[in-house]
């Protein structure tokens, strides 16, 4: 769903121009009418095509979000297409957001971790990747960031559609997203989480509709995971933190585990604050609820 070959950006940039039958398609870009009209089904199963079907009906770019980031990548030309092609797609929506370890890439992408390195130096060569403490990030001053941004949302969109026709986003990263729905048609990488996954954990919440979490690799979710997801919709919320503090006790979870993983979300702040916490510290932000309504929450469900 979120990676293209270079075929497939190669047909995107020729049907920028206009619509195009799978025979003239497939001739512009040097290619086959089967393997034409393959590349069309791909990017029309994608949201980045549409096309009606017929013999002799004309494919297009869609409107939709991110067919319109790859019209704007492409038409502004600042860089080459190849840049997105393949795996090197997937690292940058991986990290064009938060910075992360090259383990973790290669666990977000299903790519190996040779692989990885190989792409991020690459990449390098085009000043995409800054690198700080062993973690890997697009800067965010790069006109590449809300392309990718805007690429990330529509293709979320997409997968979730196929999921969930009734579902609706509650955030979204690069590879992955959260939303909610009554019911999904696959659980191969959506995951319940947040709120309706605590009963899981003897702890009974109801939501009026179930919280999904979407990643591209295998695995059930952990309660560091959905602690996180807790957090991730409202990170301020005093509420959500008290949510996120109970399952975290509940559990026992291991704090350093939960902070390094924090920071592939950017929840840096919230999760010092909670390890603060329950190491006895005080913790003044604004956004944090009291010790009482803490107290309270954990009294309610015999956590302590």
């Amino acid at each position: 769903m979120f990676s293209l070959t270079t075929n497939e950006l190669k047909a995107i940039q020729a049907l920028i121009a206009g619509g195009l039958t799978i025979k003239e398609l497939g001739e512009l870009i040097g290619v086959s009418r089967r393997a034409s009209s393959n590349i069309v089904q791909t990017l029309r199963d994608k949201g980045i095509a549409d096309y009606p079907g017929t013999r002799s009906s004309k494919a297009s770019l869609s409107g939709r979000l991110h067919a319109h980031a790859l019209r704007q990548f492409i038409i502004e030309g600042t860089r080459s297409i190849e840049v997105l092609a393949g795996g090197k797609l997937l690292i940058l929506l991986s990290i064009h957001r938060h910075a992360k370890t090259v383990e973790r890439i290669s666990l977000e992408t299903d790519l190996k971790v040779s692989t990885v390195e190989r792409f991020l130096r690459e990449l390098s060569k085009y000043g995409l990747v800054l690198t700080q403490d062993r973690r890997y990030r697009v800067p965010l001053s790069d006109p590449l960031c809300p392309v990718l941004a805007s690429y990330a949302r529509g293709s979320c969109q997409v997968q979730m559609e196929h999921i969930s026709s009734g579902g609706v986003i509650t955030w979204y990263d690069g590879l992955e997203f959260l939303f909610t729905a009554d019911a999904i048609s696959d659980y191969h990488y959506a995951h319940v989480t947040g709120l309706s996954a605590m009963s899981g954990y003897g702890l009974k919440f109801f939501t009026p509709r179930n919280e999904y979490h979407y990643r591209r690799w295998d695995g059930e979710l952990n309660p560091i995971t959905v602690a996180l997801d807790i957090l991730l919709t409202k990170p301020a919320s005093k509420e959500r933190v008290r949510y996120s503090l109970l399952l975290l006790m509940k559990e026992h979870a291991d704090m350093s585990v939960f902070k390094d993983d924090a920071r592939n979300y950017g929840l840096d702040r919230e999760a010092q604050a909670i390890s603060d916490y329950l190491s006895g510290r005080t913790v003044s932000e604004e956004w944090f609820p009291s010790e009482l309504d803490v107290r309270q929450l954990l009294e309610l469900y015999g956590v302590g």
